[in-house]
């Protein structure tokens, strides 16, 4: 088993569809639904040693009509109301904006598309046996919607044979996704 464990990292790569070919598929499936409305709740981690902020948003009509905020390790009763959500800068954003989404409404599932694929745009995936230790995104998509359920953002080594470590990333995360009816 382990042979073929490591046999699959080193196929994947060179089959895999590219990065823009991946988000394109997920955007499509996204818009399929045609869901403009949701409750979700996002982990937002600016890179550092910071502990990650926890954002919980609804969207109407793709504007975020509120939202709250919250330590990443506290619990949910403890959370801040926004009460302009729409001109709301986030809190630990790195300070490269090409990094990650820096405002609360760059966290809405199509302004996530839209960050991803201008991000995503020059991307490709590192060979098995390559480091790549230039700064370079990452996403993930939900299986059933298709939405962005992590960006990631590094700076640090990747590839089978390389290591990394948490300081010298960044990344937005869904941890909850509800569509509401219209």
């Amino acid at each position: 088993m382990p042979v073929l464990l490591l046999l699959w990292e080193i196929v994947w790569p060179l089959v895999r569809p590219s990065p823009l070919e991946e988000l394109a598929a997920a955007r499509a499936r996204w818009a399929s639904y045609d869901i403009d409305s949701y409750q979700m709740s996002v982990r937002y981690f600016g890179g550092g040693y910071t502990i990650g902020i926890v954002y919980s948003l609804q969207v109407d009509d793709g504007l975020v009509t509120e939202a709250d905020t919250r330590a990443m390790f506290l619990p949910e009763t403890q959370t801040t109301p926004i009460p302009d959500p729409m001109n709301y800068s986030l809190a630990n954003a790195p300070a490269n904006p090409d990094f990650l989404p820096t405002r609360l409404d760059g966290l809405t599932i199509e302004s996530m598309f839209t960050f991803a694929e201008a991000a995503l745009a020059d991307e490709t995936w590192p060979g098995p046996f390559e480091c790549n230790f230039g700064a370079h995104h990452e996403a993930k998509y939900d299986a059933q919607y298709g939405y962005i359920t992590e960006m990631h953002y590094a700076n640090c080594s990747t590839g089978l044979l390389c290591s990394s470590l948490p300081h010298c990333d960044s990344n937005v995360t869904v941890l909850e996704f509800e569509p509401l009816p219209e």
